[in-house]
């Protein structure tokens, strides 16, 4: 059996960094930085962020972006408005 260790960075259009390819985006760095310290651990980071969104309209995808994954640890970072 094999066991990944799932991150969902949840958050607003600093998450998302639509303006960089999917690679060059934190949530992609971070997991090449993860594999490269931890070759043996398997970890997957989504990104689940989405341009313009407030901490009120991410609560309402939660379920939908961030719960569906069972992550095991969840990165959330929204503006103040």
């Amino acid at each position: 059996m094999s066991f990944t260790f799932t991150i969902v960075a949840f958050g607003d259009s600093m998450t998302e960094c639509k303006a960089l390819a999917p690679s060059a985006r934190w949530p992609g760095l971070l997991q090449r930085r993860l594999t490269r310290a931890r070759p043996r651990l398997r970890c997957e980071v989504i990104n689940a962020g989405a341009g313009g969104n407030t901490s009120r309209e991410g609560l309402s995808r939660l379920e939908r972006d961030v719960l569906r994954y069972l992550p095991d640890l969840t990165l959330v970072q929204f503006r103040r408005q």
